[in-house]
């Protein structure tokens, strides 16, 4: 049974045109915007800052993560309220929550986006310049503080970044124009790509900010192309926290200074890897 079965007999408030597709994406940027920055303030608040002086501690990191989880909170009451009211359709339109879809979706997205990431790392490690050898400073980190870590990275990749966007773009967006597939996943990764314009991903220049955009559209198109194939949001989430997940272990085990020659590897494999899908979907729907 497809996860984005659902009664599409009343139409949308706001018509499926190309102006109400602008309304619908600049929403979700502002959405997002305000889902991340509501937890700023909050996290100043809760946050010690004496903290930075003394080094991070299991209940900080821990703490970290528990604020993260504002952002999904924010994005899914949006979406509670805005599918019913405005495009007059349930949440299950979108694969939510779909229980039973949440543990395969987030593990086979990230599998199937480690396969372009496996590829880019080592020519992103040889077209990058040469990292800088500075003596490291010791620091014994305790078991604790490591597992610490472990929920603060998860957390950040999935529930902050992966799930609430992805049920934005993928979910919510994407199945607005669910009849015209192809043209919902290029729609969509434009969409996303547009709001990386405000990401600080360490862009030093006008060109860096453009080469930047490179690794968002590849994390767009893969992300549509799984859902293609699997008409399951929880896939998009999967390839974008596990995008997240992959470069910050892929980044302590084999470091290296990354740039602009990085963002356009791994978003042009990610890229050539969403094509690939798309032209296997296409060839065994007809």
């Amino acid at each position: 049974m497809s996860k984005y079965s659902s009664n599409f007999d009343l139409q949308p408030r706001i018509p499926i045109t190309a102006w109400g597709l602008v309304i619908r994406a600049v929403i979700a940027v502002v959405v997002l915007l305000t889902a991340n920055s509501i937890r700023i303030p909050i996290s100043s608040w809760l946050i010690n800052p004496q903290n930075a002086q003394t080094g991070d501690t299991p209940d900080q990191v821990l703490l970290s993560s528990l604020i993260f989880l504002l952002t999904p909170v924010v994005v899914f009451a949006f979406l509670a309220l805005w599918m019913p009211l405005v495009e007059r359709r349930g949440l299950k339109t979108i694969s939510f929550p779909y229980w039973r879809g949440i543990l395969p979706g987030l593990v086979g997205g990230t599998a199937a986006v480690a396969v372009p990431v496996a590829i880019a790392w080592p020519l992103a490690m040889a077209l990058a310049e040469p990292l800088d050898n500075s003596p490291a400073q010791d620091s014994e980190i305790g078991g604790t503080l490591i597992g610490a870590y472990v929920v603060y990275f998860l957390v950040r990749s999935f529930l902050l970044q992966g799930i609430p966007e992805e049920f934005l773009f993928r979910g919510w967006l994407f199945s607005t124009t669910k009849s015209k597939p192809i043209f919902s996943l290029v729609w969509t990764a434009l969409a996303f790509t547009v709001i990386h314009l405000t990401s600080s991903g360490g862009q030093q220049s006008t060109k860096d900010f453009i080469l930047y955009l490179v690794m968002p559209l590849g994390m767009g198109a893969i992300a549509g192309a799984v859902v293609l194939w699997t008409e399951n949001t929880w896939w998009a989430a999967g390839t974008h926290g596990g995008f997240h997940i992959l470069l910050t272990v892929l980044s302590m085990l084999f470091p290296f200074s990354m740039g602009s020659s990085t963002w356009v590897v791994l978003g042009i494999m990610q890229l050539l890897a969403a094509v690939v899908m798309t032209f296997v979907w296409l060839r065994r729907r007809n």
